[in-house]
């Protein structure tokens, strides 16, 4: 059973898609503009009389000024009636390159703003939400604290701000832990619950705290009528396939990584077996056919690095 309050499940159930799921999770957010907002407005720390109002769709794809940079590809891309950027991205595993490239994506679209000769005092903020389903590697010490907000700030002087860039960072598998048997009233708790109601309830019980909220309960409502074309379907259950298949080869690549560090260097090994379980992982998604955009995100390697495996 889902760790959910007594009481609190419905009787009725059905076998739904993960909302997690790349393709899921934009059929919700990505095709819903006030789910979107919602969900957004929940998890940034937005200034209190600046909410997010209105949004429009922009392309996922995080396109570089330069073509010797690499492109990225996130779930959702919008922007509100102030100029600001919201980019949203589901990750299901952690590695330490990710956050690299969350920082790339950010910086790119915060640059892209400014057209040739535009002035500086164009540009908006860009936030960056980061769902994550596994716990970052650097906050292990920090237990009870799923929810991280990353700002550049002065060394000493810590309420020196410089606006541009915010990063927030959501660890799913510390907010499951740090919320067994309770009943969730906070909209941020409710979408988070939402996103992890999956976890060991297959058999598809909704929580009614989720259905009590109407943003939140158009989300469910949404899951339950979600229906995937053929290609679609692959796509959906081959991302869960690659998902089995990133985690055997990190495993395994990260622990030979750290046994070649024996001898050349511990962080240099590590880095090298990190570097080749990229290559690996994305060389095994290309042979089972899985579209290059999925291995793009999944492995952080660039379009021409996948097609030369």
């Amino acid at each position: 059973m889902a760790n959910f309050a007594i009481g609190t499940i419905k009787e009725t159930t059905m076998n739904y898609l993960d909302p997690r799921a790349d393709i899921v999770f934009r059929k919700i957010f990505g095709e819903h503009k006030n789910l979107c907002i919602s969900l957004l407005n929940s998890l940034l720390p937005l200034p209190k009389d600046r909410p997010i109002e209105s949004i429009e769709y922009m392309d996922p794809d995080v396109l570089p000024e330069s073509p010797e940079l690499k492109n990225s590809v996130v779930d959702v891309r919008c922007q509100d009636a102030k100029g600001r950027t919201f980019i949203v991205e589901m990750q299901m595993y952690w590695t330490d390159c990710f956050f690299m490239r969350v920082l790339l994506n950010a910086s790119k679209a915060f640059a892209n703003q400014l057209g040739k000769g535009g002035p500086f005092s164009s540009l908006q903020p860009v936030y960056s939400l980061c769902l994550l389903n596994e716990n970052m590697s650097m906050t292990k010490e920090y237990k009870d604290e799923y929810r991280h907000v990353f700002l550049i700030k002065h060394e000493h002087h810590k309420d020196l701000v410089m606006d541009g860039m915010t990063f927030v960072m959501v660890e799913l598998q510390k907010f499951r832990k740090s919320s067994p048997n309770r009943v969730h009233k906070k909209l941020a708790d409710l979408w988070l619950s939402f996103l992890t109601m999956m976890d060991e309830n297959r058999e598809g019980r909704i929580p009614e705290e989720l259905e009590e909220n109407h943003d939140v309960n158009q989300a469910v409502e949404c899951l339950k009528k979600i229906s995937l074309t053929p290609e679609e379907r692959y796509i959906y259950d081959k991302y869960w396939d690659s998902i089995s298949c990133e985690r055997t080869l990190l495993e395994g690549k990260y622990e030979s990584g750290k046994e070649e560090g024996i001898t050349i260097g511990k962080e240099e090994g590590i880095a090298i077996g990190k570097a080749q379980q990229a290559k690996d992982m994305a060389k095994t998604l290309k042979d089972e056919g899985v579209p290059i955009e999925i291995i793009m995100k999944s492995s952080g390697l660039s379009r021409e690095e996948i097609e030369r495996l």
